[in-house]
């Protein structure tokens, strides 16, 4: 579990009762935080009352005394209708975030390396964090698995490798990481998002807070949808992350790329024959290859293990 008593006396309110969010409060009680929560379903409140904990509508307590909302992603604060609790935050100038955001706030020292797109987010996740894990002390969690709050601590030797949703991300607004894969843009979620161009500035916004320490961060970004070659072209022109691009559908003289199954590395120019990924049985298809070609791009970059040994834990 994470300790948060480094937010002790803080008055934090949490909006959504799901698996989430119940643990996040759960937590914050512990610590010493003046927590109270809310949902639109009555069963939850009424349930989260029979835990002790101490339910208020949101949508008529004043709100100007709150440090933080703890905002379930899946309850609307935009497009299509912003959450009336949304709308009343907004007027007092309070943060709405999520749980990931608390786990950066209080876990500083460890890496955190977050991975999105459209299709592939959980298996790229648990690909990376099964074998990140076999260098260094590894955790998977954000859209998979147990709520992140829920992961051990770690330190500065270890990696939080962090599932995003668009709707996380816009959650998130101090999340800096040292890594990042961004898989595919495609249509969806569009409501959520006002739109195609709200989706892409959504997803756009994990690259938004480049840590500015002695390590440049590494942007690992499959080229093979528009929106991503877009946003790779953009990140480069600026130059505050090195960009890594991947693709499985075209040959590149930088990057990483798989041609008829085989995945080639090229570094000043020349490529390198890393692995057959036919060989890999359990990770067949042009999917799977994007999911594989980014994982070894991050963990190369960002740790500069021999590529045998990162394909050797695929």
């Amino acid at each position: 579990m994470i300790n948060l008593e480094a937010l002790r006396g803080q008055k934090i309110a949490v909006m959504g009762l799901g698996k989430t969010g119940l643990s996040a409060a759960s937590l914050l009680r512990d610590a010493g935080v003046e927590v109270c929560v809310w949902d639109d379903a009555e069963d939850k409140c009424l349930g989260a009352e029979a835990e002790g904990f101490l339910v208020k509508d949101l949508r008529v307590m004043p709100l100007e005394n709150l440090n933080a909302i703890l905002w379930s992603p899946g309850i609307a604060h935009t497009h299509p209708v912003p959450h009336p609790v949304a709308v009343r935050a907004q007027a007092v100038s309070v943060p709405l975030i999520s749980d990931i955001e608390l786990l950066l706030q209080t876990k500083p020292e460890a890496d955190f390396i977050g991975i999105t797109g459209t299709n592939g987010k959980s298996t790229t996740t648990a690909m990376m964090g099964h074998v990140l894990n076999q260098f260094r002390p590894t955790e998977i969690g954000g859209n998979i698995g147990r709520p992140v709050l829920e992961m051990p601590p770690l330190g500065s030797d270890g990696t939080y490798c962090l599932e995003l949703s668009s709707y996380q991300i816009e959650l998130t607004p101090s999340f800096s990481p040292y890594g990042v894969i961004l898989l595919n843009i495609t249509p969806d979620h569009l409501a959520r998002h006002g739109g195609m161009e709200g989706y892409i500035a959504a997803k756009e916004k994990i690259f938004a807070n480049p840590p500015l320490d002695a390590r440049k961060p590494t942007a690992v970004i499959c080229i093979d949808t528009k929106p991503c070659a877009d946003i790779a072209d953009r990140l480069m022109a600026e130059n505050l992350w090195t960009v890594i691009p991947v693709s499985t559908k075209k040959t590149l003289d930088q990057g990483c790329y798989v041609e008829e199954g085989t995945l080639y590395e090229v570094r000043d120019g020349n490529p390198l024959r890393v692995a057959d990924l036919n060989d890999l049985v359990t990770l067949k298809g042009q999917h799977n290859h994007e999911n594989v070609a980014c994982v070894y791009a991050a963990i190369r970059q960002l740790y500069g293990i021999d590529p045998q040994h990162i394909i050797a834990e695929m």
